[in-house]
């Protein structure tokens, strides 16, 4: 049941909804509805916007955003504005301007050089206001390795789960992939341990629980599988898999697989083959089927038998068009559906829609928070055949980050969805756009149970520069980063300890083949040095282990420089300076630069960064830095004051500290009395602004 209260003035109004069942008897239902003159409040799905590329390869790469008006106040002009109008981002138009409109991002990697490159759109209107930020990697040419799922989870008598090995590398690359457990041997098997992937054929990666998950204790579990080729670009990669093992078994669970069905046929033509839905979960002898169509139409039959469920549809007398249906299966009182479509093409057919149906999740859900769900979708066209150049979104009603999920080159779009809040009404809304198709539009709905035993979680986009904290922004190998999230570690704890360790008090984090050096440890954030060992130019995953129970994975790009300035805020700025910091800098006798002591025109002083990247000599990950002989950064940095070069003595990293580094430079002759900016760039890679006080 919804409610649609577009063009509603504020106020209260009531309905009544007659329900006539079976036998004729009827039912009155009282619905109310209470329209608020509420704030208007853009929510935009996803939130960011991540593209890949490779180099040379030039590439014009189109997704797109959802805007909605989750407040109040009617429609809402829009504008659309790229806000360091970066020449890669081609177009971002918007198309309407009612309580829901997209945002249309064209990206074009012309040019561009390997590397990260970011920029923010920042939508508006009167009233409200929202910033989508766009980032762009740029990956080397070769193999790269990807996964199409970070996570999978396994239930008494869950049947395999099988993934995808991803070769998003040059057309004529081939991933030789090998997987192997890292934990979790007692209650998983891996069934495809080699295989290979090109870009036109992924590889399966099949997982099982073996014999060893009979026996073990009611409880969670947990297993990281690592799939690895050295000869390809990012990898190693990694899967969570979990295990829960309820006290209470309570009513049968029922898992569909698949849970949804696309069938095509020509109009007038015969009937497609019929396919099978396998149920695991639930005594066959509870087992019940029926089926369901939008239009009320009969083209939909299922037979049920010995666990296993076919499925078939009769396409006589159906005009061209684009069917949905659904086939309910019950055992107990739990019922699950598989989403159907049908897809009666003419003859010639030319395409105007796209047809969206999820594959995995299936709708009237049941999962539990914490635990990673599998959202997979197949895109097609009205005329039946497979889309590869989509954009598909997934929104969660439950306030749960929305997600672009990730296109193969079958046509499949997924992503691994984390349930966050408890709720027993949710929806989940997916999207999906191609070029000119008319876009399609998907809702599942079910509930999240709560979790007794929560893993811990990380924020997507949110392990960043210590002290240039941009969200989904680069690192650099040896930066000092923040990684948020939520049960990241039992109690708060620094580590004291050189080398920094790389376990402590049962964490440690995993960042591509290595474990990082650990600084501070909390529940919602933990402190690590990036490993300097880590190839840069790559995207690596990271997972964190906290009492042997893991988070997924979080992609980050690695670069080799992305640099931060030491700074802080410490009152009110100009308007022309209010975005800036200021410096945390020091005179050569070690006093703090401020407004009473400011820095003089050709005196030295000493800033604090981090991000750099290599040295030489290079220094182990962890390990503090030597006064002798000094570790000077292999890329030079570049330095002004009031836009004026300064001249750089000395760029490094500094002695008896982990991951810090520091710039000695000159404040050049010229320069204006009172607060000037103070620029640091690498590569072309700026840092982040700061205020510096100078006075004549």
């Amino acid at each position: 049941m919804a409610a649609n209260q577009a063009g509603l003035p504020p106020g209260a109004y009531s309905g009544r909804v007659q329900i006539i069942d079976a036998n004729g008897i009827r039912y009155s239902v009282i619905v109310s509805l209470d329209v608020s003159n509420a704030a208007q409040k853009l929510t935009a799905s996803p939130s960011i916007l991540r593209f890949t590329a490779r180099a040379p390869a030039a590439a014009t790469l189109i997704q797109d955003v959802l805007l909605n008006n989750s407040g109040g106040g009617g429609p809402i002009p829009l504008t659309a504005t790229i806000t360091a109008e970066s020449s890669w981002i081609s177009s971002a138009t918007l198309n309407g301007n009612q309580t829901s409109s997209t945002l249309h991002v064209q990206v074009n990697t012309q040019g561009l050089s390997t590397g990260s490159y970011r920029d923010i759109i920042h939508v508006s209107s009167a009233n409200t206001s929202i910033d989508v930020p766009v980032v762009l990697f740029v990956a080397a040419s070769g193999p790269i390795l990807r996964l199409n799922a970070l996570g999978v989870s396994f239930q008494p008598g869950s049947s395999t789960q099988t993934l995808e090995v991803l070769n998003s590398g040059d057309p004529t690359s081939t991933v030789h992939w090998t997987a192997s457990l890292v934990s979790g041997s007692g209650w998983l098997n891996i069934e495809s341990p080699t295989g290979a992937a090109t870009a036109s054929s992924p590889g399966v990666l099949s997982l099982a629980l073996n014999g060893g998950a009979t026996g073990l204790a009611p409880g969670v579990y947990y297993s990281l599988i690592k799939i690895s080729d050295p000869n390809a670009l990012d990898s190693p990669q990694y899967v969570t898999a979990m295990l829960n093992l309820p006290s209470d078994t309570g009513s049968p669970n029922i898992d569909l697989d698949p849970a949804g069905l696309v069938f095509t046929a020509n109009t007038g033509g015969t009937a497609p083959p019929s396919q099978q839905i396998e149920i695991n979960g639930g005594p066959a002898a509870t087992q019940r089927s029926s089926t369901f169509t939008n239009d009320g139409g009969a083209w939909l039959a299922a037979s049920l038998s010995s666990g296993s469920l076919s499925v078939s549809v009769n396409p006589q007398g159906l005009g061209p068009g684009l069917y949905a249906g659904q086939v309910n299966i019950s055992a107990g009182d739990v019922l699950r559906s598989a989403n159907i479509s049908l897809i009666v093409e003419p003859a010639p057919c030319t395409p105007a829609k796209l047809a969206l149906n999820e594959l995995n999740l299936g709708d009237v859900f049941a999962v539990t928070s914490g635990v990673p769900v599998w959202l997979s979708v197949q895109l097609n066209d009205d005329c039946g055949a497979l889309v590869k150049q989509g954009s598909v979104t997934a929104s969660f009603s439950n306030g749960d980050s929305p997600l672009q999920l990730i296109g193969d080159s079958l046509g499949n779009y997924s992503s691994t969805w984390q349930p966050g809040a408890v709720t027993s009404q949710m929806v989940i809304t997916l999207n999906a756009s191609s070029g000119s198709l008319q876009p399609a539009t998907a809702k599942l709905y079910g509930g999240i149970a709560q979790n007794q035993t929560p893993p811990p979680t990380l924020t997507a986009g949110g392990t960043l520069n210590v002290f240039n904290p941009v969200l989904s922004g680069p690192l650099s190998p040896g930066a000092i980063a923040e990684v948020f999230g939520t049960g990241l570690a039992s109690s708060a704890a620094q580590t004291h300890i050189v080398p920094l360790p790389t376990t402590f008090n049962n964490t440690y984090a995993q960042i591509g083949p290595y474990h990082a050096p650990l600084y501070f440890l909390s529940s919602g954030q933990v402190n690590l040095q990036i490993p300097s060992e880590i190839a840069s130019t790559q995207q690596v995953p990271v997972v964190l282990s906290v009492d042997k129970a893991l988070t997924l994975p979080v992609i980050l790009d690695i670069v080799p420089n992305a640099p931060g300035v030491l700074s802080h805020f410490d009152g009110p700025t100009p308007p022309s300076l209010q975005n800036n910091a200021r410096i945390i800098a020091q005179h050569r006798d070690g006093r703090a630069v401020n407004s009473s002591n400011p820095g003089k025109p050709g005196e030295t002083l000493v800033m604090y960064l981090v991000g750099l990247g290599a040295t030489d000599p290079n220094l182990p990950s962890g390990m503090a830095a030597p006064a002798s002989p000094l570790s000077k950064v292999v890329n030079q940095p570049t330095v002004t004051v009031d836009s004026l070069p300064s001249n750089v003595r000395f760029a490094g990293l500094t002695p008896g500290f982990v991951g810090l580094y520091q710039i000695d430079f000159q404040v050049p002759n010229g320069v204006h009395s009172g607060d000037v900016v103070v620029n640091v760039s690498q590569d072309s890679i700026a840092a982040n602004p700061t205020l510096l006080a100078v006075s004549q």
